[in-house]
């Protein structure tokens, strides 16, 4: 018959476990700091909509496709 391992075996090498994760994350953090370029940066504003062709400009763009 096999012996069962107590849970608390278990629980305690997980409860290890996860702090070691979670100390070990704090120190990567507080050694490798985020970069400027990285952080949160606020978004651009809209950019203008283009000035719309000159009628001349679309008759001559015209021609060009017409001889492609």
């Amino acid at each position: 018959m096999r012996t069962r391992r107590s849970p608390g075996l278990i629980r305690s090498l997980g409860r290890s476990l996860g702090e070691g994760v979670m100390w070990m994350g704090f120190g990567w953090f507080a050694i490798h700091l985020p970069h400027p370029w990285t952080g949160y940066v606020t978004p651009p504003g809209e950019h203008p909509c283009l000035p719309p062709l000159p009628q001349e400009e679309i008759a001559r763009r015209l021609e060009l496709l017409e001889e492609v």
